[in-house]
């Protein structure tokens, strides 16, 4: 029999460590977010920009210039994507933890290449 852990592939609030009154609703990101698998070193800014997006479900907290809140859509993910370094990082942070244990590094590596030795790159 095969355990799958699904209960890791929800999404779990975390408390932005720089400020009590943010929290991300954050998931592990999946294969199916990467253009191509060779190593997390060589991620293209398109395979980061997928994981970010994917992974980050939902927040509380964030507002924008009028202090209105800001809702959790995909252009607002870009703003932060683009202009706000130290929440990029934590949320990166918490996703690779996520991750591990949901897809080991091993079979990572091996979907990779495919049987001929190709790289493995999606048709998007």
């Amino acid at each position: 029999m095969k355990k799958i852990n699904v209960s890791k592939t929800k999404g779990q609030w975390f408390d932005y460590d720089k400020d009590s009154d943010v929290k991300f609703n954050l998931r592990p990101f999946t294969v199916f977010t990467l253009t191509k698998l060779p190593s997390e070193q060589t991620l293209s800014p398109e395979d980061f920009w997928n994981i970010f997006n994917y992974s980050l479900l939902d927040w509380k907290g964030i507002v924008g210039d009028d202090d209105k809140a800001l809702k959790c859509n995909e252009d607002n993910k870009k703003i932060v994507f683009e202009y706000d370094k130290e929440v990029v990082a934590f949320i990166t942070g918490k996703i690779t933890e996520l991750r591990s244990g949901v897809i080991p590094e091993e079979e990572i590596k091996n979907l990779s290449k495919l049987p001929a030795g190709e790289t493995l790159v999606s048709e998007r």
